[in-house]
């Protein structure tokens, strides 16, 4: 009906493709070997233990209001590629308290909705494999916010593109190993290391502070487009070991 509750877990095996529309969805651990497409309705705030690994790809989207939560106690895996989306004020959180939840394949965020997207929000931590990026147009990330602390990059290039409404918190704790990419409406960088170069491009009108201590190794660009400003080293000092460079 997709108002109900359905929970997985502990040890759930499903051997097959999984289409799950539902008020709610939790997930307590198991192995899933084919492609799972979760759909969360609901207004309830779900909490699932993780424990999960997932074979074939992962599709969540929260048409909601509440929250859809993995990982508050064990990691996940996530072999295929993972597309989280928002199309209202609800929640999707990943990562959340395990300990190295591992991103094997290619990441996907949408969102038309005013609500997040939230990677490692409390303890959790993950990495993100060499090779592989994380996918953000400005055409189909149009307003909300996403969040994403206590993560690692692989190698990779990086290019994160935002509608002028919505807005990127990176850090505590985000270690970025290849070059970064950045345009959208706002953006946060709080505790992070940039290990190659920097390119940030702000169009947004909010006015962003960020708490500082951030280490950028390589050059960094920044170009303020919007009437909002970008401020760095709120709290803490950054530091900057090669050119920066201002539009």
């Amino acid at each position: 009906s997709g108002t109900g509750i359905v929970t997985f877990g502990p040890d759930v095996n499903i051997a097959g493709k999984l289409n799950v529309v539902a008020g709610g969805i939790v997930l307590n651990g198991g192995t899933f070997a084919d492609d799972v497409v979760f759909v969360k309705n609901g207004t309830s705030n779900e909490t699932g233990l993780g424990g999960c690994t997932f074979n074939g790809s992962l599709s969540i989207t929260n048409n909601g209001t509440g929250y859809f939560l993995s990982s508050n106690s064990t990691n996940d895996i996530y072999n295929g590629k993972v597309t989280a989306r928002i199309t209202n004020s609800g929640i999707i959180y990943l990562a959340h308290r395990g300990i190295n939840t591992l991103f094997n394949d290619d990441v996907e965020f949408l969102s038309s909705g005013n609500g997040s997207i939230r990677i490692g929000n409390s303890t959790g931590t993950s990495t993100l494999a060499d090779g592989k990026i994380i996918m953000m147009d400005s055409t189909t990330f149009t307003n909300g916010y996403v969040s994403m602390s206590r993560m690692i990059f692989g190698n990779n290039a990086q290019t994160f593109n935002l509608g002028a409404a919505a807005t990127i918190n990176l850090g505590p704790e985000i270690t970025m190993n290849g070059r970064w990419d950045f345009a959208g409406g706002g953006i946060r960088l709080n505790n992070c290391i940039f290990n190659q170069e920097v390119n940030l491009i702000k169009t947004g009108t909010m006015n962003d502070e960020s708490n500082g201590n951030n280490t950028f190794m390589k050059p960094l660009s920044l170009t303020n487009y919007s009437s909002g400003f970008f401020l760095f080293a709120r709290t803490t000092k950054d530091i900057f070991n090669d050119d920066v460079t201002t539009f």
